[in-house]
């Protein structure tokens, strides 16, 4: 079975069949014989119910990114649940991408494969197989890919799902669409009349953030010490008043964007093991102030995070971002501009082997987002 994130799950009631009335046709014999002949009643048997095969009911469900800018990447979870009391076989999920999504295998999950006798002139199809799914199982699987540059914005892309089984006989049993919106992120301000009108219109905090890595090199050993510098800086001319915290993301499935928020950094591991880093900043930032962090012990959140000061062998992207743990696309703060709270270091090559560890688990569940 391909590997996927297997979810807890809850056996169903087993139901008792309820028991037909039987009904046993007796006769009084006549106390006297007459030479008048009768027929003797007929007795119809009652009819045995005949068992007929049912196939499996299994739930398909389709999750992708919302919006996406031209050049960057975009994830997909498919989720399969078995909610029947017995045992799937043979599953094949079928996702439709178009022809303009470049496939991104290191952040899948692993075994998609491209079906090139699926292929068409605007998209292109990549199949999962599950050998088999218990009774009541939930699987969740991540297909990423990259929209290529050139997809003019405002373009509309869609994905298709489509799952089958053997005990379906090969037959759709259940689909799925997403549409993912190419996009830039953009903060329109409101028009002003005046200079007056335009400097009220700017008013406000403003995140920025800048991240630092060393040794300054992009080629590493695993296991070689690392230390990262992060520095937020309040570019408004407003107090940022409220605490805020920063999430470092090491080789997400999704690049942090202000529409995949709220999430935390362990949800989106693609490598084992996953490290991350959450720092909280506490005090309130006066318009042109800084707080420099650094991945050094005693100066992140113990809590959340699970940082050995070293990168897994297979690391390629570093992200921090700030202000992202909220219910909302403006965070817990809202700011002149909402698409400038992340940095990134990329092209990362970390080789060899990583050095004894135990393997990284989900971190303490974080308070909810405001």
């Amino acid at each position: 079975m391909a590997g996927g994130k297997r979810l807890a799950t809850h056996p169903l009631p087993t139901l008792t069949p309820l028991q037909e009335n039987t009904r046993t046709a007796t006769r009084t014999p006549p106390a006297t014989v007459t030479a008048t002949a009768t027929n003797a009643p007929t007795v119809t048997p009652s009819a045995t119910p005949t068992a007929t095969a049912t196939t499996p009911t299994v739930l398909l469900t389709l999750r992708c990114s919302r919006q996406v800018a031209p050049g960057e990447r975009f994830t997909c979870t498919v989720i399969i649940t078995n909610p029947t009391a017995d045992t799937v076989r043979r599953i094949r999920v079928v996702l439709r991408v178009p022809r303009s999504v470049v496939f991104d295998a290191i952040r899948s999950t692993a075994n998609w494969r491209l079906l090139t006798t699926l292929q068409q002139a605007e998209t292109q199809a990549y199949a999962l197989d599950i050998e088999a799914m218990a009774p009541n199982e939930e699987l969740s699987y991540t297909f990423a890919g990259t929209i290529d540059a050139s997809v003019p914005e405002g373009t509309e892309l869609g994905v298709d799902a489509e799952l089958t089984t053997e005990n379906g006989n090969g037959q759709v049993i259940a689909a799925a669409t997403e549409s993912i919106l190419v996009q830039r992120f953009r903060v329109y301000l409101p028009l002003a009349s005046s200079q007056t009108d335009r400097s009220l219109a700017l008013q406000g905090p403003d995140f920025i953030v800048d991240l630092q890595m060393e040794p300054d090199t992009r080629t590493l050993q695993a296991g070689e010490p690392v230390i990262f510098t992060v520095v937020v800086t309040n570019r408004g001319n407003a107090t940022i008043p409220r605490a805020s915290g920063v999430d470092m993301f090491i080789n997400p499935a999704l690049p942090p964007t202000p529409s995949e928020l709220p999430t935390r950094w362990d949800l989106l591991c693609t490598l084992e093991p996953c490290f991350g880093i959450v720092w909280e900043v506490l005090e309130p930032l006066l318009p042109g102030e800084s707080i420099t962090l650094r991945s050094t012990p005693n100066s992140y959140s113990t809590d959340y995070t699970f940082w050995p000061g070293w990168l897994a062998a297979g690391t390629t992207d570093v992200y921090v971002y700030v202000d992202g743990w909220s219910t909302s696309a403006e965070g817990n703060v809202i700011e002149i501009r909402e698409d400038n709270n992340r940095a990134e270091i990329r092209g990362l090559t970390v080789q060899g082997d990583n050095p004894s560890l135990l393997q990284s688990g989900p971190r303490a569940t974080r308070p909810a987002a405001e």
